[in-house]
């Protein structure tokens, strides 16, 4: 019996080791970003969420709105969500080895009242009715071999061929950019168009361009793809 719980136990322990290597061999990613307001106010305890293959992986914000996470390496979907504020999501990004992406979230106040669910405890709620004054979000045609799908953020959409029109949000009387991510890259500005024919990106007024390293600004863009490879012509 006691040769046979020695046994036991070695299997056990040489078990244990085998997932530790095989967990410290994975690649990994780290991940950065500012959680705000609309009104530049840092967001004390936002729930900033990624998730890839049905699991999530959730970080808190401390008390100046900073977050950071470790990420093995994979395709990851992004929201972030706060007490008494709308939740914002982002498009899927592909986190890589060794990478340091930031990503910034700019939160604002959400009001729904009156409005309740009833849903089995293993499903997600559906969604609130949409309300004025709140985002409307748009997945847009998969691009490049990894077939990611841009989501814009927008107030209004018009649509004329394979032109579509996207404009700026009127919230509490502010105006709020309209907001398209895709992998690394977001783009913020008061009007946008896309082309359903080749992805391609117009973006005009107070254009601010970030690719998960370094911001810029500009009065507008043009955003195209080769390869899946975003091509950005940024005017000053």
């Amino acid at each position: 019996m006691s040769s046979h719980r020695s046994l036991c136990t070695s299997l056990v322990l040489v078990c244990n080791l085998m997932l530790s290597v095989t967990a410290a061999g994975q690649a990994h990613g780290h991940v950065t970003g500012l959680v705000r307001d609309i009104n530049g106010q840092t967001v004390e305890g936002a729930k900033v969420e990624f998730f890839r293959d049905a699991k999530a992986f959730i970080v808190r914000t401390d008390k100046n709105g900073m977050y950071e996470i470790e990420l093995v390496a994979g395709t990851y979907r992004v929201q972030v969500e706060s007490t008494l504020h709308c939740t914002l999501p982002r498009a899927s990004f592909v986190m890589l080895q060794n990478a340091s992406p930031r990503f910034d979230f700019d939160l604002m106040r959400c009001f729904i009242t009156d409005y309740t669910v009833s849903a089995p405890a293993e499903e997600p709620p559906p969604a609130p009715p949409k309300e004025p004054g709140h985002y409307q979000q748009e997945e847009l045609n998969p691009i490049g071999p990894n077939e990611l799908r841009p989501l814009v953020l927008y107030g209004e959409r018009e649509q004329q061929n394979d032109q579509i029109h996207y404009s700026a949000l009127t919230h509490d009387h502010k105006q709020l950019p309209v907001i398209y991510t895709y992998n690394l890259l977001t783009i913020k500005a008061t009007a946008l168009t896309c082309s359903e024919s080749d992805n391609a990106v117009h973006g005009t007024g107070d254009v601010i361009w970030q690719d998960g390293t370094e911001t810029r600004y500009g009065s507008s863009i043009d955003l195209t793809f080769r390869d899946g490879t975003p091509q950005v012509n940024l005017t000053d």
